[in-house]
């Protein structure tokens, strides 16, 4: 398939959409692939990124609440 498509930029005819249909239809018959409409994987890739961030706030408050302590624990022990 990737001879299919040259470098640069390539007009998609009528040709290359159909054969980029079977290759998609034979992986789908394979089960390798399935066939996910444009907004579901925009919705998934935008709740991943969410996830992404919520995760990356808690690891945040998490370092500044050890760092809290340990600023503590220094102070605690003069």
């Amino acid at each position: 398939m990737g001879s299919l498509v040259k470098s640069g930029r390539t007009e998609v005819t009528e040709k290359l959409r159909k054969e980029v249909n079977k290759v998609v239809q034979n992986y789908v018959n394979q089960g390798v692939a399935e066939v996910v409409p444009v907004a579901v994987a925009k919705m998934l890739a935008d709740v991943g990124r969410a996830t992404s961030r919520k995760q990356r706030a808690e690891e945040q408050r998490s370092d500044e609440r050890r760092a809290a302590m340990q600023i503590q624990e220094l102070y605690s022990q003069r």
